[in-house]
């Protein structure tokens, strides 16, 4: 058996990337031959332990083309050219990604070239035309139905009416053109919760299962302090929760933040007691979880998981989640965590209270460790889920 990814960058960025790395390395183990196909790279150096070839189209550094995320000939042809030294009787096809580069113009070539192919929505994108099922003008989640009338119509981008009419577009073209998603064998989500925003723009007749994304982190035993400051870690941006966060407990309780974006320079200036660190690399990132007090994921959108509160599990550390992230399943309120309504931002500041206590913080530690390796989230327990997933479609 061989299986392609197929992504729109091969660079290792963290997200997606991670997944495609750890499914890579899960295969390889299993006796599995893996290529990696992308409209961007150079791929990054810790594939080459567990890949046949990568083959990319493009370099990083290529400007962004908003006609081609909508449909890109040359990303077609170029997959044509590759798919076509496969044998359709040993080789599965396993797309990632493909909304900034592939575009769903590769869905013909897949249906030519008679190989099967599996799809992981990684996001809300895959229903929602700008992929958050958040209203930014109103500041509340929104309810429409996808491509309705009154989706259409609404103007709920965080920028302007114009970027809802491109995702629109490029939405559009793969729901009612392109036949990307009724050529899938099958669908993979990493939670319950987008499973069920998603699965009513897919096909009726395309199977989509849970599968929980790995995790890659160390069993470095229980903790035995309460920890220091509250941590957040994520990208700036509104959809983040960042500025909710910072309402409810950037003046009350203290507060590190670690990552960048296009909020940072106002939210310090306003903030001056919350540290803000900047991007980090993934060892820097596991310190500051390990010694925080709890983790906040206050995502205010439709989060497909959130692979950073197993993470913090992991280390011992309480997690502070959205009712929002498909992830706050891991979380039972009181006991290892707290899912807050972003809401009702009373429901953080409690959460925050209560975990300033250091002796309920270090009882909730224990149980967020022993929650997480009671069941750890491994690669080869996410092979084990998604090796099935894979076999079945290259028997069809």
């Amino acid at each position: 058996m061989r299986c392609i990814l197929v992504a729109d960058s091969a660079r290792h960025t963290g997200g997606v990337s991670s997944v495609l790395l750890a499914q890579a390395a899960g295969l390889a183990a299993a006796g599995i031959k893996v290529h990696l196909f992308a409209a961007s790279g150079p791929a990054a150096p810790q594939f080459d332990a567990y890949i046949e070839d990568a083959f990319y189209i493009w370099p990083p550094d290529r400007p962004r083309d908003r006609l081609g995320e909508i449909w890109n000939r040359k990303a077609a042809q170029e997959l044509g050219r590759y798919l076509a030294r496969f044998d359709r009787k040993e080789t599965v096809v396993h797309i990632h990604s493909l909304s900034m580069g592939l575009s769903s113009s590769i869905a013909p070539v897949l249906r030519k070239s008679g190989l099967s192919y599996v799809v992981t929505a990684h996001d809300a994108g895959w229903a929602c035309p700008t992929g958050y099922f958040y209203n930014f003008q109103t500041g509340k989640p929104c309810g429409l139905e996808p491509f309705s009338a009154a989706c259409v119509l609404c103007n709920c981008d965080k920028q302007t009416y114009l970027h809802k009419a491109f995702k629109l577009a490029k939405s559009g073209v793969m729901d009612f053109y392109s036949g990307l998603k009724q050529g899938a064998c099958a669908f993979v989500a990493p939670s319950a919760l987008l499973k069920e925003r998603i699965e009513s723009r897919l096909a009726p007749d395309v199977p989509i299962h849970v599968v929980p994304n790995p995790v890659a982190v160390r069993d470095n035993g229980p903790r035995t302090e309460a920890g220091g400051s509250f941590l957040f870690v994520g990208r700036l941006w509104e959809e983040k929760g960042i500025v909710e966060l910072l309402e409810a407990a950037g003046n009350r309780y203290p507060l590190t933040v670690i990552g960048d974006g296009p909020l940072r320079s106002s939210l310090q200036a306003k903030y001056p007691k919350v540290i803000f660190k900047g991007w980090a690399d993934s060892e820097e990132v596991a310190v500051e979880i390990r010694k925080s007090r709890a983790l906040i994921l206050p995502s205010i959108y439709l989060e497909a998981f959130g692979l950073v509160v197993p993470e913090a599990l992991s280390q011992g550390t309480p997690v502070i989640v959205s009712d929002r992230a498909g992830a706050a399943t891991l979380i039972a309120n009181g006991v290892n965590g707290f899912v807050v309504d972003m809401a009702d931002l009373t429901q953080l500041g409690a959460a925050c209270a209560a975990l300033s206590n250091a002796e309920t913080a270090l009882r909730m530690s224990q149980e967020a460790y022993k929650s997480y390796w009671a069941a750890p989230m491994s690669t080869q327990l996410y092979i084990e889920r998604l090796l099935p997933i894979l076999e079945k479609g290259l028997s069809r």
